[in-house]
């Protein structure tokens, strides 16, 4: 037995010492994505000069911004979001302050964002097609496409996140100050766009701690990051608050982690489980792709993990059934993004406050089928997750080796989910465990011996992933569309808009204020809808009747779809 474990530790360091070096990106690599993310948005076409969302809210302090020359964010807006006011400022005053336009600025980060994660896996010395499969993941993924066909904060932090990760992992393994110092300025601007973008330093900070390699150089140098962007937050805020200009919900979050930790440990606990589980199905979903052209690499290094692995993934397996099972309904289980017709939000009154089912619905058979694949692909991102966490244990000390940097990536994953699991959680905020975990499951060869056939599962499964994002940003936008071009018409008819729900992006930037909305009113949306007299819906809604049918083309199951105005019936 001794022996046995001889060889098997002796064959690591073997593996370890013959890893490959840090592998310099590509040109053409670059370009390949660049025009792949160009494609996905020709094809969508981003056109249309309508809020999405909640960008509303933001598209306005931006105007504050250009018109006052002060930020000044509206109460709606829960974030910092002085960072993203002035990447808007920016765009809007050399392409006009439009939504089309905010849109494409949003669309610019995404393509930061994918030629990011590939540098990152690069950095982490995956192979070109690991790194570029990486990079694709996420170029492909639903909520990534369809928040960059927005001016939401999402995408934007996560540009900034992913470029700060870069820049700390290439001063965890060159020990380059440069990088580090490019690294905290880039956490600042990202803490400045949202406040969970803290996690970066503190993964820095805590990689630096854990990693005795890095320890003796990094130690401080990550607890002045820390510190420097902590600060920065504490001075928005008291600025903000000293000028009357903070939001009154932007400690909303604060007040929901203050309510769960004081409800008991049992109201924690099924809070904190049933979110984690739901973050873990999510990830493991959206990294299907890397996690069919991981396992090749990981399963060469299994060896004395080889008997424990298996054992992982199948209790992994069993536990998401079993959590799935006793909720007795497939994806998605969160709200938001992923919802049962495609994409969304669809924020009109008969779909978000009457739940009434007029939306076109993917059939059932699809999404259990979308659930048995989160299972399998759950089961392999714990197997994976667990190699790699043991990994970065065993090169935490190698300053030679990427174990830092991976330390770094799942420090920072870790750290940013331990406060979503006690808030209610939009699927929207697990976008950024796509980059973070998935380029820390890089291989210890970096996916170098990746052979054709995983190459092609790995491909059909971004392909589908593709599908599915595209043709649903597509539709989100089409029925957007649709309904702007009937509230144009209601205009044309002499309808005064403060008659009509048209849905959140329509009723608020017209007739938002501070503090208030306007619920109560059995039926009646919360949106600062004065009277509604007529609603902007997809389908039928009771003591109303139709006035007029707009279809719009749809690309998803069941095919066409209609937006209707619809009229109060005479009572």
């Amino acid at each position: 037995m001794h022996a046995a474990v001889h060889a098997v530790g002796a064959s690591d360091r073997a593996a370890e010492r013959s890893a490959p070096p840090p592998a310099e990106p590509r040109r053409s690599d670059v370009l390949l994505l660049l025009a792949a993310w160009l494609l996905i948005v020709v094809v969508v076409d981003p056109r249309g000069d309508f809020p999405l969302n909640d960008d509303w809210a933001y598209a306005m302090a931006v105007r504050r911004l250009l018109a006052e020359g002060a930020f000044r964010p509206p109460g709606w807006a829960g974030m910092t979001l002085l960072s993203q006011a002035l990447w808007g400022a920016a765009v809007a005053s050399v392409a006009g302050a439009s939504y089309t336009a905010l849109r494409c600025g949003t669309l610019l980060l995404g393509a930061a964002t994918v030629v990011g994660t590939y540098l990152l896996a690069r950095e982490l010395r995956a192979g070109r097609a690991l790194a570029m499969i990486a990079a694709l993941t996420l170029a492909a993924n639903p909520l990534f496409v369809v928040l960059s066909f927005s001016f939401m904060t999402d995408v934007p932090m996560l540009a900034l996140v992913v470029w700060a990760l870069l820049a700390f992992a290439r001063a965890l393994t060159s020990g380059s100050r440069l990088a580090w110092a490019a690294g905290t300025l880039l956490t600042i601007a990202a803490v400045l766009c949202r406040q969970p973008a803290m996690a970066p330093a503190l993964g820095f900070t805590a990689a630096a701690l854990l990693c005795p390699g890095a320890r003796r150089r990094w130690a401080l140098p990550a607890i002045v990051s820390l510190a420097l962007a902590g600060g920065a937050l504490w001075l928005y805020q008291h600025l903000m608050q000293a000028y009357g200009a903070l939001p009154h919900d932007y400690w909303i979050r604060n007040d929901f982690i203050r309510q769960a930790l004081g409800s008991g440990p049992r109201t924690v606990w099924r809070i904190a489980s049933g979110n984690t589980g739901a973050a873990i199905l999510y990830t493991a979903l959206f990294l299907a792709p890397l996690l069919i052209a991981v396992a090749p690499g990981w399963r060469r290094q299994r060896r004395t993990w080889f008997r424990w692995g298996g054992a992982i993934e199948s209790a992994a397996l069993l536990v998401a059934a079993l959590a799935l099972w006793s909720s007795g309904r497939p994806m998605p289980l969160r709200g938001n993004v992923l919802i049962t017709s495609g994409l969304g939000p669809i924020t009109l009154n008969d779909i978000y406050i009457r739940g009434l089912a007029n939306d076109p619905q993917l059939p059932p058979a699809w999404w259990w089928a979308v659930t048995a694949l989160a299972l399998l692909a759950t089961a392999a991102l714990i197997g994976r997750l667990a190699a790699a966490l043991a990994r970065a244990w065993r090169e935490r000390a190698d300053p030679a080796s990427p174990g830092a940097a991976r330390a770094l990536l799942l420090c920072t994953a870790a750290l940013y989910l331990g406060p979503c699991v006690v808030i209610p959680m939009f699927d929207r905020y697990l976008l950024p465990f796509v980059p973070l975990i998935g380029v820390a499951l890089t291989p210890p060869d970096g996916g170098r011996g990746l052979h054709r056939r995983a190459r092609l599962a790995a491909g059909a499964a971004l392909l589908l992933l593709a599908a599915y994002a595209v043709g649903g940003t597509h539709d989100y936008l089409a029925w957007n569309r649709a309904r702007w071009q009937a509230l144009r018409q209601l205009a044309a008819d002499g309808v005064a808009a403060n008659r009509i729900d048209g849905g959140i992006e329509f009723n608020a930037p017209l007739f938002y204020v501070e503090g208030a909305t306007t619920g109560g009113v059995p039926g009646r949306s919360w949106w600062w809808v004065a009277d509604d007299e007529y609603l902007i819906a997809m389908g039928p809604v009771p003591g109303y009747d139709v006035v007029r049918e707009l279809p719009y083309g749809r690309w998803l199951l069941p095919g066409g779809g209609r937006i209707v105005v619809l009229h109060r019936a005479a009572r």
